[in-house]
């Protein structure tokens, strides 16, 4: 019996990249409304350096002064939204972070994407419920009327008071404007983007799953491009619709099924199907790439188990175990790509990702054959 050689074919996951900032032609005035926010405000100001590349340490130094989740999450974005300036460059250039949260600490720079992300992992190291909502909004490039053919920004909506609350701190950082024949970034502290109410929100915001608008009857995408108004919008909105129920039927899912629901019922809303193929290719590019590590960790561990004499020693329980994870990961890879397989664009293939699973499969379940 001899060894078996690895199997090294990790692919990328590949991320629609979302970049809608603020509307050019709004300029916002930083309101400190109550003598507590100005304490939390100027906490957060006051934020000393050699924490802010260290996400717990920056969270410990945040929540001191905090009384309750409400004041925490006020702080976080206070720090964001005095700390984070829109990634301008990396917009214009097509370059963008690829270092995640790491990488917004390091530069002090992102895209919404990156707000969005740094925000949640506040939240989560505080212990406060944050989800990343994707979508489509009204931005500095928005023209009137105007088709989305994909979603083109990100926010968070953040459980607080035994209710869902909208943030956006991309929104809540600056502004762009045109000046001198280009485009300038300028950071200007902002709370009318934080715990703004849904029907607010929706004026400039549309969730690409519609229980994220948090409204019993959702906007239709028709609405949100017709008007700016929430009155005017309401004139065309869709039947009742108990998006509480929704969303904890959703909490009740593991996070792979949640990916799914959400694509699912983000092309039911509105059938951009390059969102739609981006959220499957990304889920089983992770499938994928589990499979080959257990692939790997098997092959490694029965090559070491085989004696003297050829013929593998009886540790092969472990080895099963590890194939059968792999077994089932290619073949969940393989019945997502098989509902996308004839979409491509110029950064995935969906079907050549499946003809490689498709082959992992195989050695996978040769492997298994192998096993005693």
């Amino acid at each position: 019996m001899y060894p078996l050689t690895l199997v090294m074919m990790r692919s990328k996951a590949l991320i629609l990249i979302l970049f809608a900032v603020i509307q050019n032609s709004f300029v916002y005035a930083y309101r400190i409304t109550d003598t507590t926010d100005k304490r939390l405000y100027d906490h957060a100001r006051n934020t000393p350096a050699d924490v802010t590349m260290d996400l717990g340490k920056l969270v410990a130094y945040l929540e001191q002064p905090a009384s309750g989740q409400r004041e925490i999450v006020k702080v976080f974005s206070y720090w964001i939204m005095l700390n984070i300036s829109y990634d301008i460059s990396g917009f214009l250039q097509d370059v963008y972070n690829t270092d995640g949260i790491n990488g917004t600490l390091r530069t002090k720079k992102g895209v919404c994407q990156d707000y969005s992300e740094l925000f949640k992992a506040m939240c989560d190291a505080a212990g406060i419920k944050c989800y990343i909502i994707r979508g489509y909004a009204k931005a500095f490039n928005y023209r009137p009327g105007e088709a989305f053919s994909k979603a083109n920004h990100a926010w968070n909506v953040v459980w607080l008071d035994n209710q869902y609350r909208l943030m956006d701190l991309t929104w809540s950082s600056g502004y762009l404007r045109y000046e001198a024949g280009g485009l300038h970034y300028y950071m200007q502290p902002d709370t009318s983007q934080v715990f703004i109410s849904p029907e607010a929100f929706v004026e400039k915001h549309l969730p690409a799953d519609p229980k994220w608008q948090l409204l019993s009857h959702p906007i239709p995408m028709n609405a949100f491009i017709r008007s700016d108004s929430y009155n005017s919008m309401l004139r065309d909105t869709l039947k009742y619709y108990n998006y509480a129920d929704s969303i904890a039927t959703f909490e009740k899912l593991d996070k792979d099924a949640q990916e799914l629901k959400e694509a699912d019922n983000a092309y039911s809303f509105y059938p951009a199907i390059g969102d739609y193929a981006y959220h499957y290719y990304n889920l089983a590019v992770t499938c994928s790439n589990a499979a080959i590590d257990e692939y790997n960790a098997a092959v490694t561990s029965y090559n070491k188990s085989i004696d003297d004499t050829g013929s593998a020693v009886a540790s092969g329980n472990y080895n099963k175990t590890v194939v059968s994870n792999a077994l089932t990961n290619y073949q969940k890879a393989i019945k997502l790509l098989s509902r996308i397989h004839n979409y491509s664009d110029d950064q995935i293939s969906a079907s050549a990702l499946l003809s490689k699973c498709i082959m992992g499969l195989e050695a996978t379940t040769e492997l298994m054959k192998t096993l005693r």
